[in-house]
């Protein structure tokens, strides 16, 4: 049933509260139902067709956040019936034929659709709910939703931060030096888009070779890309990479997302494939300025999962996926890197003198991270090691950028990583000169502030925006950054309009 858990997760924003309420009932009657007669009962459609899961698969920004105490224990009724199914001996077969089903009678998505997010995603819950017997629907749900009102369950853990005070910050040069960096982020390549297909598509994804074809007099999909349920063709990542590629710059901050939104079509071969396309493109291009890669959720397969531990099977492991950045980037990462980089794809470099560039996997804490309900305690000891890295880089005088795909404090990462997360940042404020992220496709910066004082800035993040568009035209940011204490000086976002550029495709873009 995990299409149906999922469902919860984006219920219409046309549903009242007292509805709401209402859905809840009827649904722990018809699954009760359902548990009996092993049939969909007819009016299970109505109770399906009042929920809206199509979003779930595209916007990774913005998502809704329905506060309701209703929503959770929607949410409850249907993990627990997952669990229990499971635990009363019936076949994960038999789980994911009644998924599929649900999924697919109901007209939420399309049969195709609904049997790609099952087949991807069922595994790791069997996986899940079969290793750890006290795994309830509960602390399912509290984590997926816990920005939604939903805490039954406590999720409560402190790092261990080094004493003391933030050092000094150091002045910036004189006369004035500096050097630039190229941020550029969610390529969100897609092998798959064809122009002149439809942009009006059943699936949550269009302009796909195996759509049907476009009608001219209500608009097809253009030859760069579209503004909405698209991702980038081929021809948009090699205009961004050129257009990059005219400006100076000493290194690039790749902030996570080459692989597509079509995440029920994923596999670890497609996904190396696109991965080492468009990799391989930036390297030839930018020729031997170092790349630094930070992972995104859509990277793995399925997205957004990172195991937790080092016992899960070779198929549900993400090894693959460190072993591919390790061996397109080796060059450019030291012995140490790489070790730490196969421990959950996070890892520090020093590309000069006193500048420490240190990469994080949000995608470790993110709620999506089915994986997060086995053990959410610091996962992979990812924010221990961070800790241990700003003390180093404090004690040896050397000044830090983080790099990381999910901005830390958002609302899609766990609420106690994103706690730990600022305070670490708070006690080396003035030795991290700023933070780079991409997935929100926007432009934007998010601060830090001051846990004792509120009205005292502490740090920046500043986001790479997205060469996919997602309602804005595709961008990717300069940033001139001082040489000797490493604060971002400047940043310059460049772009170009997308409805012109399709009307004008032979052309470069402007």
């Amino acid at each position: 049933m995990l299409l149906l858990l999922l469902s919860f997760f984006t219920l219409a924003s046309n549903t009242y509260t007292s509805e709401v309420h209402q859905l809840a009932q009827t649904l722990q009657q018809e699954f009760e139902e359902l548990q009996e007669t092993r049939y969909f009962l007819g009016y299970f459609n109505n109770t399906l067709n009042k929920l809206e899961l199509s979003q779930m698969f595209i916007a990774d920004g913005e998502e809704n956040q329905l506060k309701d105490e209703a929503l959770c224990s929607a949410c409850y009724i249907a993990a627990n019936f997952l669990i229990n199914e499971r635990r009363n001996n019936i076949s994960w077969d038999t789980i994911a034929f009644e998924a599929v089903t649900g999924c697919a009678i109901s007209g939420i998505l399309t049969p195709e659709v609904c049997k790609g997010v099952v087949d991807l995603n069922l595994p790791i819950i069997a996986y899940i709910v079969d290793v750890d017997h006290t795994v309830t629907g509960e602390r399912m749900c509290d984590l997926f939703l816990q920005y939604s009102g939903c805490n039954s369950t406590v999720f409560e853990w402190t790092i261990d931060i080094p004493a003391g005070e933030t050092v000094a910050k150091l002045p910036q040069s004189n006369p004035e030096s500096t050097f630039n960096v190229l941020h550029i982020s969610d390529f969100h390549y897609d092998p798959l888009y064809t122009p002149g297909k439809t942009k009006d598509c059943r699936e949550p994804f269009c302009c796909q070779r195996d759509q049907t074809d476009g009608d001219p007099a209500s608009g097809t999909c253009g030859y760069w890309s579209e503004y909405t349920k698209t991702d980038s063709s081929e021809a948009l990542v090699d205009e961004a990479i050129r257009k990059a590629n005219e400006f100076d710059f000493d290194y690039v901050y790749f902030t996570g997302d080459i692989v597509s939104h079509r995440v029920w079509g994923t596999s670890v071969e497609g996904n190396t494939e696109d991965l080492k396309l468009v990799f391989r493109k930036m390297k030839s291009a930018f020729k031997d300025k170092p790349i630094y890669i930070a992972i995104g959720n859509h990277e793995s397969n399925p997205e957004n999962e990172f195991p937790l531990n080092a016992t899960v099977d070779a198929s549900l492991s993400c090894e693959w996926l460190y072993d591919l950045i390790i061996s397109e980037f080796s060059q450019w990462l030291p012995e140490e890197a790489k070790q730490d980089l196969m421990k959950g794809g996070y890892y520090s470099v020093s590309p000069r003198k006193g500048f420490r560039v240190v990469v994080l996997n949000s995608i470790l804490a993110y709620l999506d991270n089915w994986w997060l309900n086995l053990n959410d305690v610091d996962p992979l000891g990812q924010l221990a090691w961070l800790s241990k890295t700003l003390k180093e880089a404090e004690d040896n005088g050397e000044v830090v950028h983080i790099l990381a795909h999910i901005p830390g404090g958002k609302y899609n990462l766990l609420k106690v990583w994103s706690r730990e997360y600022h305070k670490i940042i708070e006690r080396f404020s003035n030795s991290i000169a700023a933070q780079f992220n991409g997935h929100t496709h926007k432009d934007q910066i998010m601060v830090y502030y001051s846990s004792s004082n509120t009205s005292e800035a502490i740090n920046v993040a500043i986001n790479g925006a997205s060469i996919m568009p997602d309602n804005s035209n595709p961008s990717f940011k300069i940033i001139n950054v001082d040489n000797s204490n490493f604060d971002v000086m400047n940043t310059q976002e460049w772009t170009f309009n997308l409805t012109k550029a399709n009307e004008s495709p032979d052309t470069e873009p402007k």
